[in-house]
């Protein structure tokens, strides 16, 4: 090892989301329901309410070691965890692993976090980070790592 075990965030980044990936995850949510017009209100609403702050983190993990896990990442007093995490190249270009963490130094990675609060830190394995200020998700990432609502 050469040196403390560091995670950094890249960058922060709100989910974009067209009218049809909102019909996808209200479907995958909701669909099938015979619904009340009032059932539909609280769908919608309650969708909204998740996408709305959904946001894909993109960091880097320096030194892991055995306390590291894909599973610390959230927002504290939140159940909230990384959904659809991808372990990328160390340029962020290629999905090298969608399951399990591949042996390269530093890890590179993408997941997503719903009804993220941004003035509350992410919480890893090694401690608190602030999360930094949202902007828009890059082209790349929106190539290799886009929002499915199933979680494949």
């Amino acid at each position: 090892m050469t040196g403390e075990p560091d995670i950094r965030i890249i960058g922060a980044y709100p989910l974009h989301v067209p009218d049809s990936l909102f019909e996808a995850v209200l479907n995958a949510r909701y669909g099938g329901l015979d619904d009340t017009p009032e059932q539909r209100i609280r769908a919608n609403r309650r969708t909204h309410e998740e996408l709305d702050r959904a946001v894909l983190f993109e960091v880097l993990v320096m030194n892991r070691d055995g306390r590291f896990s894909v599973d610390h990442f959230g927002l504290p007093d939140s159940d909230q965890a990384a959904y659809m995490e991808r372990y990328l190249s160390p340029d962020g270009r290629t999905v090298l692993s969608k399951w399990k963490a591949p042996n390269v130094e530093p890890l590179h990675i993408v997941f997503y976090l719903h009804f993220v609060d941004s003035n509350r830190p992410l919480r890893t394995s090694y401690g608190d980070r602030v999360i930094p200020t949202l902007t828009p998700m890059p082209l790349r990432l929106l190539l290799i790592a886009g929002y499915d609502p199933i979680g494949s």
